[in-house]
Parts: C-alpha cells; sequence; structure tokens
C-alpha cells in the first residue's frame, strides 16, 4: 500500500469517527459523500443508500412551507457562491417516515480540486440536550457569581460595561441588574482622590489591564445618594462570549476602613492619655532641676527625667510602628529650609549631648537649603540617629553632617550623616540592626535602653523618600550612618548673605523685646508647665482652658496684640481645631494679619500633625514639650 493509500485510508478514518453526521456535496447535488454517522442517525444499511434515498429522507415541504428539493439547492449554491457558512434547522425524515429534524451547518471546502459544500448534522435531540447542559451550567455558573461577596463586573474592550452579578446591584442599594449597568459612572465620584476624573481613569485602568493582564488597586465608589465608598478593585482579562474583556472584582473597604479608624482613635486615645501625665512628670521635674541645688535630690530628679524620657520613646516607637505595619505611613511634602530644620535638631539634642559631656558638631555644607518634602519626617530620622549616636557614646562626640549639591535637572541631592565615637557595630551584627525589635547585642537593651524599632523606622521614611541608610562601623571605635536622597528645589531667590558653609549651630535669643503669647490648655499641669517655660525665656504668656476662651481674648480684649497662640487640640466646650478655624475665617472676613498658631498637643500620630496642619494651625509641638523645640517654633513663627 502506498503512502497516499495510507493516507486516505486515515482521513476515511478520521471522517467516519466524527460525532456528527457529515456529507459533501459537488456543485451538480447530485452525488454525495457521507461518514458512517449519517448512516446511524438516519437508520440507513450503508453508506451508498443514503446517496441513493437522499430525496427520500426529507418531506416534499419544509415547516417554512418552501420545497424541500429547491431549498437545499438553494442553500448549497449560496454556501458554495459567497464562502459563508450557513446553520439552520431542518426537518428530515427516517426511511419509515419517522420526522427527524436536525441541525445543519453548511461551510465551503475543496475537495479533489473542486468546490464542494459540506454539511454537518446534529439531531435536535442532542443538540437539545447539550444546549440543556449549557444552560445548566450557565445557570450554576451565574449562581455562584450571584454569592459572590464582592462585586463581579464585565467590560468589553471599549471599556463598556456587559455584565455584572447580583451582588453589584446590592452593594450599591439598586433595583437591578440593568439599573447597576446603566448607572455605572454614577457609582463613583466624579474625580478620584488623586484628583483624576473617575470616567477618564476608569478607561485607563482598563486599558493597563488589558496591556498587563492583571492590575489590583485601591477606588473610591458612591451610592447614588452620593455616600462614599471606599473599594479594592481587581482586573482580570479574559473573555466575554468569545470576544477579549475585562472581569472585574470589586471588594467593599468600608468595614476595613471603620475597623482602622477604630484602632487609630483607640491609638490617639492612649497616645493622649499617656502623654498627659508623662507631659507632667517630665517638664515639671525639668522645671525643678532649674532650682535644685543639692547633688542628691538633682540625681534622683535627673533619674526621674530619663525614666519618663524612655517611656516616651517607647510608646512613640510602638506608635509609629503601627502605622507603618499597617501601611498607613506617609509622606507630607512641603517647601521648607534644610538649615532650619538642622539647627531644630542641633536644639533638641544638644541637652542629652552637654548631660553626657560630649561634643555635638553640626556642620551644613552647601548652597541648597530651600527644598520641597517631608521635614517632619526627615527631621525624625536625624532625631532617631543622633538618638543613638548619642545613647552608644561614653567618651568623644557626635557630628551631624547635611551636605547638599545641586543635580543637572534642577534638583537637590541632599547628603546626611551621622558619626559618633562610641561602641561600634560587631561586623557580624550590620545586617540585622534594620529589623524591627533588632538590637546590635541583647545586653544593650540593659544597659543603653531602646526598643530597637528606631534604626527600624528611620530605614522605612528614607526608602519612602526614596534612598536607603548605609552604615559603616569599627568596633568599639564609633559608626557612622550615612544616607542620601534627592528633592526638588524650591524657586526662590535667596541673598548671598544666607548662603552657608560649614558652620556650627548655636540656638539664637532675643530677650530684649516682649513677646505675648496665648496659650490655651485644659490642664492645670500643663498650664503651670507652659507658663514657666515662657516666662523662663523672657516671653509674656496668657492662659486659658478652651478654644472658646482664646476666640474671647482675640475678640474683646482689645488692649492685648498676641504675637503667638499655643493650642491644645482636645479640650472641653471648644476644641483646638474648631477654634483654630473660627480665627483664620475671622482673621480673613476682617482684613486681619493671620496670628502664628502653634499645635501643643498629645496626639503625635501622623494624621494627628495633618489634621492640624489641615485646620490652618501653623507648626506642630507634642507632648511632652520639649523646650528647646518649642522655642525654636515660636521665633521661627516670629520669622527670627
Amino acid at each position: 500500500m502506498t503512502n497516499d493509500e495510507n493516507f486516505l485510508k486515515i482521513e476515511q478514518s478520521i471522517f467516519d469517527k466524527m460525532p456528527f453526521g457529515c456529507v459533501f456535496c459537488r456543485q451538480d447535488a447530485q452525488k454525495w459523500e457521507c461518514n458512517d454517522r449519517i448512516v446511524q442517525l438516519f437508520g440507513l444499511d450503508n453508506r451508498e443508500q443514503f446517496s441513493q434515498c437522499f430525496r427520500k429522507l426529507s418531506p416534499e415541504f419544509q415547516p417554512n412551507g418552501e420545497r424541500s428539493v429547491i431549498l437545499a439547492q438553494k442553500l448549497v449554491r449560496q454556501v458554495l457562491e459567497t464562502g459563508k457558512s450557513n446553520t439552520f434547522r431542518w426537518w428530515h425524515l427516517t426511511l419509515d417516515g419517522t420526522p427527524l429534524p436536525v441541525e445543519v451547518t453548511l461551510t465551503r471546502e475543496i475537495w479533489e480540486g473542486e468546490n464542494v459544500a459540506v454539511a454537518f448534522f446534529r439531531s435536535m435531540s442532542e443538540v437539545d440536550r447539550l444546549s440543556h447542559i449549557i444552560e445548566e451550567q450557565n445557570i450554576r455558573t451565574q449562581m455562584m457569581l450571584d454569592s459572590m461577596p464582592f462585586g463581579v463586573i464585565f467590560f468589553d474592550e471599549k471599556g463598556n460595561n456587559i455584565d455584572c452579578n447580583e451582588t453589584s446591584v446590592r452593594m450599591f442599594e439598586l433595583t437591578d441588574k440593568q439599573e447597576y449597568l446603566d448607572r455605572f459612572h454614577e457609582l463613583s465620584p466624579p474625580l478620584q482622590p488623586c484628583g483624576t476624573p473617575s470616567r477618564q481613569l476608569t478607561l485607563k485602568r482598563i486599558q493597563t489591564a488589558f496591556s498587563k493582564g492583571l492590575l489590583v488597586f485601591e477606588w473610591m465608589h458612591q451610592n447614588l445618594r452620593g455616600e462614599l465608598m471606599p473599594a479594592e478593585i481587581t482586573l482580570l482579562r479574559t473573555s466575554y462570549n468569545g470576544k477579549p474583556a475585562i472581569l472585574g472584582y470589586t471588594r467593599d473597604l468600608r468595614q476595613e476602613h471603620e475597623a482602622d479608624k477604630a484602632k487609630n482613635d483607640f491609638l490617639a486615645n492612649v497616645s493622649h492619655e499617656l502623654r498627659t501625665p508623662l507631659n507632667g512628670i517630665l517638664n515639671l521635674t525639668e522645671l525643678l532641676l532649674l532650682s535644685v541645688t543639692d547633688p542628691k535630690q538633682y540625681e534622683y530628679l535627673d533619674m526621674i527625667v530619663n525614666s519618663a524620657k524612655s517611656l516616651l520613646v517607647m510608646m512613640n516607637d510602638l506608635l509609629a510602628l503601627s502605622n507603618i505595619r499597617a501601611g498607613k505611613m506617609e509622606l507630607h511634602p512641603h517647601d521648607f529650609d534644610l538649615y532650619d530644620m538642622v539647627q531644630q535638631v542641633q536644639h533638641i539634642t544638644a541637652v542629652q549631648a552637654e548631660a553626657k559631656c560630649l561634643k555635638l558638631i553640626v556642620t551644613f555644607d552647601g548652597e541648597n537649603r530651600l527644598v520641597y518634602g517631608d521635614e517632619n519626617s526627615l527631621r525624625q530620622v536625624l532625631l532617631r540617629l543622633t538618638d543613638n549616636a548619642v545613647r552608644y557614646t561614653k567618651n568623644g562626640g557626635v557630628e551631624i553632617r547635611i551636605e547638599t549639591e545641586g543635580l543637572e535637572n534642577g534638583d537637590v541631592c541632599v547628603r546626611c550623616s551621622v558619626a559618633d565615637t562610641g561602641i561600634g557595630i560587631a561586623p557580624n551584627m550590620l545586617e540585622q540592626i534594620f529589623e524591627v525589635f533588632s538590637q546590635a547585642d541583647s545586653s544593650r537593651t540593659r544597659k543603653y535602653g531602646g526598643t530597637g524599632i528606631g534604626l527600624a523606622m528611620a530605614q522605612h521614611i528614607v526608602g519612602l523618600m526614596g534612598g536607603r541608610i548605609v552604615v559603616k562601623s569599627v568596633f568599639q571605635r564609633g559608626s557612622v550612618f550615612s544616607f542620601e536622597i534627592v528633592l526638588p528645589p524650591v524657586m526662590i531667590e535667596m541673598d548671598e548673605e544666607s548662603h552657608m558653609s560649614s558652620v556650627i549651630l548655636e540656638p539664637q535669643q532675643d530677650t530684649d523685646r516682649i513677646v505675648r503669647i496665648l496659650a490655651a490648655d485644659d490642664s492645670r499641669i500643663n498650664q503651670i508647665v507652659i507658663r514657666e517655660m515662657l516666662t523662663a525665656f523672657g516671653y509674656r504668656c496668657d492662659i486659658v482652658e478652651n478654644g472658646r476662651q482664646v476666640i474671647d481674648c482675640l475678640r474683646f480684649r482689645t488692649d492685648e496684640n498676641y504675637d503667638v497662640i499655643l493650642m491644645d487640640c482636645q479640650m472641653p466646650e471648644m476644641d483646638g481645631y474648631e477654634a483654630t478655624q473660627w480665627i483664620r475665617n475671622w482673621e480673613q472676613e476682617n482684613g486681619r494679619k493671620p496670628i502664628p498658631i502653634i499645635a501643643v498637643t498629645a496626639h503625635d500620630l501622623p494624621q494627628d500633625r495633618a489634621k492640624c496642619l489641615q485646620s490652618g494651625m501653623n507648626s506642630y509641638c507634642s507632648k511632652p514639650i520639649n523646650r528647646n523645640l518649642l522655642i525654636t517654633l515660636i521665633e521661627a513663627a516670629l520669622g527670627h
């Protein structure tokens, strides 16, 4: 047997084993070839019988009234001339006259060098059975989609929503699926939190999902009453009715956000309740230290101060760690002066260094001072690195160095380093010191204190800024922690006298002038602390108990013009946020110059700082009050 004969034999075998009937018809519609499935379908004895009896296997007329012979020739001719496939229902008969409804698909193929019509037959009982199976599968699929705990929606390539599940309807309190599809774009606010129009961003995200195959992001939805609904969206590339489509999953985040809010409220309350007594213990003890002459009493009071500071550091670290692990720590950039920020760090850490007889040198080298970035976070990193350096150094000193360099694209490269002559870090511990709760030596927890969170916090913040802290250390000789970040410049002209290079920062005080300060705090202890701190520095201070009294002082005490207001945030009758907003509106309505308002509060979470600034306050000082930081903020508010 030749290869061609083998090939034909294989073709015939495949042809006969097809699960549906198949018939070949030439252009003259006289010669027919069929497979074994046709023989079975019509109850024939062999394939030749089909060709011989073909006309008898259809009634004279089809249900539409046309003669079967004429209609069959017409359909065959159409498919041969156009080449377009055609599927239709046909009424056949078996040899004994039993009706045999079938589904026929006609298509054109080339056989032995000529065009032939190929007809595929399936009995309607089989078609109906398959349709029933498909329908059951569709029903089960729809039931699963509708019972899912999140919304499901399909988009086509143009971004049109084409189907959804019942959960989507319930999620937005709608009547039915059609209402969801018709009013889909009303279920998002006009703008997303990023400021981009929702319709525009929807199409962009769908196009990205078509390109990448998978996309997950957060989205702000709303119901028809305008109530916002934060959600997590997952877009997946798939097909729908044989066409490319995007499958979208919508997960309602309202409960999670409510849980986060409850946790944040709890942390804020814990922070406030702990800071209020700590503020009294720490600040009143520091005031006593200024007047105590007995060495033993001074030693005991100093121990109280150090113990309170240790509690404060631990509380700050745990609260910050909670925000990091919740993914809630964010940067809040604004224009600021690098030199002023470094000066504040020097003022805050000077007392700690002097207490250990360490030399603290702060060097600023560079002409680029004004930049755009998160001043508070950068200050926090430098304070944590400096606090570690002072803590682990017995003799010698600590140097903070800040260098700036203008880049070709106009940005400013800021290089920061903190060097000490302390105990250093063993080589095998260098990789672990930035891990949470990790310290270079377990004995240090007892000897030097600390929670093992500070460096992890600093590394996380620098990472958000696009940098990384690098450490070089020689065991028992000292360490250098350094990092560099790139910040955009502030487009403000500076006088040549403002440029500084390699200077040691010193605090500035001017005791010849009288500065009037109005402070609001409902705690008697805090009132004493604030009054003593301010009067010791030469300021004149009036104390009130709530925001309402602050407003009364501004409105009715015409003999007093206050230079600065120190505002607690949580007070009875009227809190600091509401009072600040009233003051800003009052100033604007009456054409008054804004009075600098400094928040002095026990709330110290990042969102608390942002809330203070959003209400109209100028700066922020947390409790327990660091006297040097408070005076620095007051002097900065006065423009000195």
